[in-house]
This record gives C-alpha cells, sequence and structure tokens, in this order.
C-alpha cells in the first residue's frame, strides 16, 4: 500500500491521508481488505503488479522530489541577484503554484507556456549565456534536457510551428 504523498514530517503526515491516492498491490485476500478499507474512506486507488512500483515511484518521484530541485534551482539563481531565500521563494510562489494547478487541471499540453512552446530560442540562448557565464554547469545540464522534453510538448500542441531553430539550438548545449 503506498500513498502518493510526501511524507516530510513523521509526526503529522497522517493528516494528509484524507483523499490521497493509493497503488496497492498483494494477493487476493490483502487487496479484498485494502479495497474495502479505501472504498470506505472514499481514497481513490489503483492495484499495481510489484514489477510495476518502479515506474510508478518514479512518476512520483517527477512530480515531488525533482519539482523540490527545480524548485532550489530557481531560488539559487534568484540569490545571484541577492534575494534572500525567503523573498525568492515569495516571488515565485504563485506562479509555481498557478502553474501546478494548470497542469493538474488541464494536462502538460494545454498549460505549457513558455520560451520553448513560443519557439524563442534568443531567449532560450540568453538562459545558455547566463548559465555559462555563471559556471552552472549542473543547472545548465538540467535546463538543456528538460527543454528538449519541453521542445517534444511544444510539437504535440503546436503541430504546425516550425521548431527546426530551437531544436538545434538544444542539440548545442
Amino acid at each position: 500500500m503506498h500513498p502518493a504523498l510526501a511524507f516530510s514530517s513523521k509526526e503529522n503526515s497522517y493528516k494528509d491521508l484524507d483523499g490521497a491516492f493509493f497503488t496497492i498491490e498483494g494477493d487476493k485476500e490483502a487487496l479484498d481488505i485494502l479495497t474495502k478499507n479505501l472504498d470506505r474512506l472514499k481514497n481513490p486507488y489503483k492495484i499495481l503488479k510489484t514489477k510495476d512500483k518502479s515506474g510508478y515511484h518514479l512518476s512520483t518521484v517527477c512530480v515531488s522530489n525533482l519539482v523540490i530541485g527545480l524548485g532550489y534551482m530557481a531560488t539559487e539563481l534568484l540569490k545571484i541577484y541577492d534575494f534572500s531565500e525567503r523573498e525568492a521563494l515569495d516571488a515565485l510562489k504563485v506562479l509555481g503554484e498557478k502553474n501546478l494547478e494548470n497542469f493538474f487541471d488541464k494536462g502538460a499540453i494545454n498549460s505549457l507556456t513558455g520560451p520553448v512552446d513560443r519557439g524563442d530560442y534568443n531567449t532560450i540562448n540568453s538562459h545558455f549565456d547566463f548559465l555559462d557565464k555563471h559556471d552552472l554547469k549542473i543547472e545548465k545540464e538540467v535546463y538543456s534536457k528538460i527543454s528538449t522534453l519541453l521542445l517534444e510538448i511544444s510539437k504535440k500542441k503546436n503541430p504546425n510551428r516550425d521548431y527546426n531553430i530551437l531544436e538545434e539550438e538544444l542539440k548545442k548545449n
């Protein structure tokens, strides 16, 4: 039984279980017990096979831990301009919350915005120049890889847009 939750505090995490999505696995007897209890509690769930847990867990890590990593990267970039951590978090909060809200309401394709979606290779090149200027190698690699993934989403969203120049720019970095 695995809830799709981040447990940052052992003392209070149980309070978040109400309404949490679960994956469950086990033999028929165990599944019967688990499904009855989750149905009674009105928690959504999916039955998975043990062999499928790695992919499921990776999915939850992407929307949980990796988002924290990207948030950390964003706040560290703002510290270059003398933002305190609190100021950086406050500056990014509404943007992050609204973007995740759009993602969960509309999906990735319908909520994507930004320079990759627009095919704005000049802005993207200025980002790479900034990362190079500040010798931010890990951040550059993260930005490049995620931008390449965003390019795939953009192509689905805008099938008639020409992304060839942007694709070449991303391959260079």
